[in-house]
């Protein structure tokens, strides 16, 4: 909320526009003896001074503006640009335009259709400022007007969006906006948001779960087995490799042959030795034939693109004499793999399944995935943390951190000891033993990657013990969608995921991420249909012994509320001896906290007694609506009575301080000055009080 709605203003003054400039100076056809209006009028500006087309009505012939002051103000003045396309400020803002580029018909229908914008931004609780919109916000705002309406009403609205961020540098209390759909015609924006082409899709949770399940058992169970016989079978190739040149260095031609075949013969002579061959599916190849190429890395040692012992030329006896050898031991099934590109599969599976999980639990996109390097494990303010590099929407490419668990520690560990590439953790699968760099690139085919992860998991079940994965259409940017559906479950998921999602200045100033992003949708509601209140419960039971040692375990507006409650469970425990004969004590523990908090949501950064009367997150909603369940995007949580603070929320409250110093020490619009300013002295209130805290233990 900025200072001029607190405060209750009509109207805003613009910073670049005087209040008594004329709007309508510049268009044609003026009425003689008819005033316009001048820039100040907030209430809309009617073209009774310009001559109307007769297929006009007089309602269509004006600018319209909301109520709301400072989308008033942005309205006014993109329509005012519109208008006076060749204004002086406009040009000192470097926007040339010509003279009559819109009349006052397309100026009409552009103040209707931001108009619209203004009443969802307002209902969604989005930031003033229109530069910390991300493109998920503008293709939200798309999706809310794609209902039930035709291509061309939303192609309208996109063109009203595009002159907005043309203007945007003329918005006072706003910076400059960029096209959220570059490359794309309003009209091919429309289609593409009617037919679903533009909104994030999550993965359903009838796929989500046993995928991230098989991606964990390759990882955890499957990874060391596959890792170690793959590199046992480099070491071999290479010793190999070591024995034929030198074989070729000291022997002649005829000795070498020789060598060559007992070789082959003794690899053909162990069972647990198997050949690679065709599948039905490989194009321009024979259905069985051995791959000749793989066959002798495996053998030979050989990583040169050209087959050197199994020639296939005529006149060349030694090759074919080999060949034959080879197609024989192939007819037995048991000792045939399907080729699946360059290597077995299991190397693939394993760079697949890592991929899987970390872009699943990280939240990371597919280039911050691709571009993780060795040793990017790390900690971010005392907590696990992967390195990466941030590249969409910053041209700077700064290097970042994402927290992590355990888990996914360990899959880029496997990842690294898959990867054959000098830096990136994720790359194209080259041999073992071409580690030297011949061949290969940083970066891999992940939607490519994951499709062939589901159909082999599906097709190696009865081997694996797997469950199947339904098929389905998974791509890389569904797994942020689907955790960030997930995640927005926690009260305080809305700053939460911004830190993770790195939405970190719209996490500090507006205290929200992108709430439609992290919406339920139909596939995922009924998955959150669970014991919520015992899983809290379960989280309560070491503050629990804490508060019964006699420590203040909480600060906040709601602290000491939840500290009367805690002191409740242990009187009832401490005076029910029977109680506690019955039970086991932790179990007892949770049946008293889950009945004592059970309108308790618990959070990263605060928890939430939930009680509606001094819920502050329910002033953003009409009487009718309120009182039913948290509304998470306006949580307040260092000015909120139900709100509590816990030890474990002050590393996130210590990093928004720090990310607030240093937006303040740099050059700032009033406005998003004010703004920040009064979010540090909150923030501050909240840390100050953890330090009392500590001081106190």
């Amino acid at each position: 909320m900025t200072l001029a709605r607190a405060v209750g203003a009509v109207a805003l003054a613009s910073r670049f526009f005087a209040e008594d400039e004329p709007v309508f100076a510049s268009l044609p056809g003026q009425i003689s003896g008819i005033s316009g209006p001048l820039f100040g009028r907030s209430d809309g500006w009617p073209g009774d001074c310009v001559q109307r087309p007769a297929n006009r009505a007089r309602s269509g012939w004006k600018c319209w503006f909301p109520d709301d002051p400072v989308w008033n103000l942005h309205i006014r003045e993109v329509a005012f640009c519109m208008l006076n396309p060749v204004h002086q400020v406009v040009r000192d803002a470097g926007i040339f335009l010509r003279s009559r580029r819109w009349g006052l018909s397309t100026a009409s229908q552009t103040s209707i259709q931001l108009g619209l914008l203004a009443g969802w931004a307002c209902t969604e609780n989005m930031p003033d400022d229109l530069s910390l919109w991300s493109a998920e916000d503008w293709q939200a705002f798309l999706d809310h007007r794609a209902k039930d309406a035709e291509p061309g009403t939303v192609a309208i609205a996109v063109a009203a969006i595009r002159r907005l961020v043309l203007f945007s540098p003329l918005m006072t209390g706003s910076g400059p906006v960029q096209d959220p759909w570059p490359g794309r015609t309003n009209r091919e924006v429309a289609d593409a948001v009617l037919t679903g082409e533009l909104s994030t899709e999550s993965i359903d949770p009838v796929v989500w779960w046993p995928l991230l399940r098989a991606a964990w058992a390759y990882i955890d169970r499957f990874a060391p087995d596959i890792l170690d016989q793959h590199e046992d079978e480099a070491r071999r190739a290479e010793a190999a490799r070591d024995t034929v040149t030198r074989a070729r260095s000291r022997r002649s031609n005829q000795q070498s042959g020789k060598l060559l075949d007992e070789m082959l013969l003794a690899w053909l002579a162990n069972p647990d030795n198997r050949i690679v061959v065709h599948g039905p599916g490989s194009a321009h190849r024979i259905p069985g034939e051995p791959v000749w190429r793989d066959l002798e890395r495996r053998v030979y040692g050989n990583t040169t693109p050209t087959i050197k012992y199994f020639p296939g030329r005529k006149g060349r006896p030694a090759g074919a004499r080999r060949r034959s050898w080879v197609r024989q031991a192939a007819a037995d099934p048991a000792r045939v793999d399907h080729y699946e590109g360059r290597l077995p599969n299991g190397l693939r599976m394993l760079r697949a399944a890592s991929y899987v999980f970390v872009a699943a639990i990280s939240m990371m996109r597919d280039s911050e995935i691709q571009e993780i390097q060795r040793g990017a494990l790390t900690q971010h303010y005392d907590a696990p943390a992967v390195k990466s590099t941030k590249t969409k929407h910053d041209a700077s490419r700064p290097r970042q951190f994402w927290w992590v668990i355990g888990p996914v520690a360990k899959a880029i560990a496997v990842a690294e000891r898959v990867s054959w590439h000098e830096t990136h953790v994720f790359a194209s699968l080259s041999s073992t033993a071409d580690r030297a760099g011949q061949g290969g690139r940083a970066g891999f085919y992940a939607a490519v990657d994951i499709a062939f992860f589901i159909r082999s998991v599906n097709a190696t079940r009865h081997e694996t013990g797997l469950e199947e994965i339904p098929a389905a259409h998974v791509r890389p940017h569904m797994f942020r969608k689907t955790m960030s559906i997930i995640a927005s479950q926690e009260p305080d998921a809305e700053i939460a995921l911004g830190i993770q999602l790195k939405h970190a200045t719209r996490r500090a100033l507006a205290n929200r991420t992108t709430q439609a992003y992290g919406r339920i949708d139909t596939k995922w509601a009924k998955e959150f249909d669970t014991q919520l209140q015992t899983a809290a419960a379960q989280q309560l039971i070491a503050l629990l012994k804490d508060r019964r040692a006699g420590k203040d375990i909480a600060v906040g507006p709601g602290a000491a509320r939840f500290h009367e409650g805690l002191d409740k469970v242990n009187a009832v425990i401490d005076q029910s001896p029977v109680l506690r004969a019955q039970l086991a004590d932790e179990r007892l523990e949770i049946t008293l906290l889950r009945d004592g908090f059970a309108n308790l949501h618990l959070g990263t950064i605060n928890h939430c007694m939930w009680h509606a009367p001094t819920a502050q997150c329910q002033n953003q909603l009409p009487k009718q609506q309120r009182g039913q369940a948290p509304l998470l995007g306006a949580c307040q949580p260092s000015r909120c009575r139900n709100s509590v603070l816990t030890l474990a929320h002050e590393r996130i409250w210590r990093m928004e301080e720090r990310d607030l110093v240093e937006l303040l020490k740099k050059k700032l619009s009033k406005p998003l000055r004010e703004q920040a300013q009064a979010r540090l002295a909150e923030v501050r209130t909240a840390t100050a009080q953890f330090d009392k805290m500590k001081e106190q233990h």
